[in-house]
């Protein structure tokens, strides 16, 4: 929203870029969220142009009213959900997004999983690692 209001947009680039980053679907997420929940001013035909097929807008716009953004009863998307919202926003195939969620590329783990001795960090340990952040991250207290 803040984005889109404090800035003028060059809609045509801003789609050729989003194409480009094959973000199509996150993008038209977040642009609807902040027209449809904050009134921001996304041109219709930008919305349009970057909507997913119906059968898949379904499905996102469900989970994300099922879920409600302003509730607060509640923890949001969380577990299974979390995962199913990536895959309904992801533009790769889901084989494609699974593959990535479990062997990320080799230079993202190193950003992500090693230390300031990172050039003697093998890919394998950095897998390692990052496994064992998984496995331990929702241990209990």
């Amino acid at each position: 929203d803040r984005i889109v209001s404090d800035n003028a947009i060059d809609w045509d680039a801003f789609t050729t870029e989003i194409a480009a980053m094959g973000v199509r679907t996150r993008a038209f997420v977040s642009l609807s969220m902040a027209a449809g929940l904050l009134g921001t001013a996304v041109p219709t035909a930008i919305l349009e142009e970057l909507a997913p097929p119906p059968k898949q807008w379904d499905m996102l716009r469900a989970l994300l009213v099922r879920e409600s953004v302003f509730g607060r009863d509640k923890p949001k998307l969380t577990g299974p959900k979390a995962i199913f919202l990536d895959l309904l926003i992801e533009e790769r195939s889901p084989m494609r997004w699974l593959e990535s969620a479990l062997f990320p590329p080799a230079d993202w783990m190193r950003e992500h999983f090693s230390r300031s001795d990172a050039s003697r960090r093998s890919l394998l340990e950095l897998y390692a690692r990052r496994a064992y952040r998984f496995a331990t991250k929702w241990r209990p207290a």
